[in-house]
């Protein structure tokens, strides 16, 4: 992950900017195709600044995934849409389409994508929780189990969308991916009470 810590801002700005960078070069080509150069070129920096930063292209790209996903849990918060997580997703899907394509891969980075599988699970166990807790509901189940068949359908999913050429609005898929998972939470029914006869 990025290599400094304690950022001021401008540094903060330098790493978010690298990140945009990288997106942009991931629309218009693949990503092995793009270098340290490629990015520092287009970002109009020299190498020394990009590796004060990171350690190569892949750090970045992990820490660009990482900033992607802490936007949409931020966005959580900041939207009254009716399903403002799922809908900002499928926004910035719908935003930068080729490199959620490789984001979401499950063969071009195959690491990339185990990466950020681990990473979204790591985020999602928590809401996972208090959703469950809010609700009342209870479960025999694994927490892991549940959150990676959350995380899976949902990367699975959105790659389906970007691949068909994003056929229905992001809020028509967020509303479906929402409204399909309270279906299978609100399968979890609480245990039944003992009666005493």
């Amino acid at each position: 992950m990025a290599r400094l810590t304690n950022l001021s801002e401008r540094g903060i700005e330098t790493q978010r900017m690298l990140s945009d960078v990288l997106m942009q070069l991931l629309s218009e080509t693949n990503y092995n195709k793009i270098s340290v150069k490629d990015i520092t070129v287009r970002a109009g920096i020299d190498r020394s600044t990009f590796y004060l930063h990171f350690k190569d292209k892949d750090d970045l790209f992990l820490a660009a995934q990482k900033r992607l996903v802490e936007e949409l849990l931020e966005a959580r918060n900041n939207s009254e849409l009716p399903y403002p997580l799922a809908t900002r997703a499928f926004e910035q899907m719908a935003r930068y389409p080729r490199p959620y394509l490789a984001l979401l891969s499950d063969v071009e980075n195959s690491y990339f994508s185990v990466q950020l599988q681990e990473y979204m699970s790591a985020m999602a166990r928590p809401l996972l929780e208090t959703t469950l807790r809010e609700k009342g509901l209870q479960t025999s189940l694994d927490a892991g189990m549940i959150i990676g068949y959350l995380t899976g359908a949902l990367r699975g999913l959105g790659r389906w969308w970007l691949e068909a050429g994003q056929p229905y609005p992001p809020a028509e898929m967020a509303r479906w991916f929402v409204e399909t998972v309270r279906t299978g939470l609100n399968s979890l029914n609480p245990p039944q009470l003992e009666t005493k006869e």
